[in-house]
C-alpha cells in the first residue's frame, strides 16, 4: 500500500493506494498518530485507490475514527468503490462512518 499525505487548509488529506491489510496496517496507523501530533485538522482518508479491507484493516478504521473522536478531530472516508463499500456495509459498520463519495466534495464542506 502506497501512503501521502497533503494539506488543504486545516483538512489533511490521506491518499491510500492498494489494499487496507494487515501488512499496510502500522504505515497508516503511524501517518495519522503523527498526523493527530502535529495539529487538530480534519482527517481524510481518500480511499478511492484501495481495492480490499481485510479485518486488520476494519480494526484500524474503527480506532482512526475512536483516535480522533478523542481528539476532537473531525475524520471521513472518501471515495470508496463499491467492493470495499460492501465490505463496511456486510460488516454493519458504513453507518460508523462518514463516508462522502468525492473528495472534492469533502473538502469543500469541511474548509
Amino acid at each position: 500500500m502506497t501512503v501521502e499525505v497533503q494539506r488543504n487548509g486545516n483538512v489533511i488529506v490521506i491518499q491510500l493506494a492498494g489494499e487496507l491489510s494487515k501488512e499496510a496496517c502500522g504505515q497508516l496507523q503511524t501517518t495519522i498518530a503523527s498526523t493527530l501530533s502535529e495539529d487538530r485538522a480534519t482527517i481524510v482518508l481518500d480511499m478511492s485507490h484501495v481495492g480490499f479491507i481485510d479485518s486488520k484493516g476494519l480494526e484500524l478504521l474503527l480506532w482512526a475514527r475512536d483516535t480522533c473522536r478523542v481528539s476532537m478531530v473531525q475524520f471521513r472516508l472518501v471515495g470508496l468503490r463499491p467492493h470495499c463499500l460492501k465490505i463496511l456495509e456486510v460488516t454493519r459498520l458504513a453507518q460508523e462512518f462518514h463516508c462522502v463519495d468525492e473528495l472534492s466534495g469533502a473538502i469543500q464542506t469541511l474548509v
